[in-house]
């Protein structure tokens, strides 16, 4: 039996508000042509390949939940500062 881990956040919002989907495209953007962020991701999948040689199935799998919960609240940390970046900017321009 695979053991799981629910991890939530109240704040967040079910539904996707249009400035979610204009963050989500800034976000995109600035990390698609970032040399730094392109060698991390190859890092990652390197060290990823060498971990699930040397793990069971089970624990491979408890990993992925792991690493997907992990994922999920920096995603939406950084969702969030974006948000509230765009947010200033909006309000600067109507000033």
């Amino acid at each position: 039996m695979a053991r799981s881990f629910k991890v939530s956040d109240s704040r967040k919002k079910k539904q996707r508000a249009p400035l979610e989907g204009r963050v989500e495209q800034l976000i995109a953007r600035v990390l698609r042509d970032d040399p730094s962020y392109a060698r991390k991701v190859a890092s990652v999948r390197r060290h990823q390949k060498r971990l699930r040689g040397r793990l069971s199935i089970p624990s491979w799998q408890l990993y992925l939940q792991l690493e997907e919960a992990e994922m999920g609240r920096w995603t939406h940390a950084l969702d969030r500062v974006a948000t509230w970046a765009l947010a200033q900017r909006r309000r600067t321009r109507k000033g």
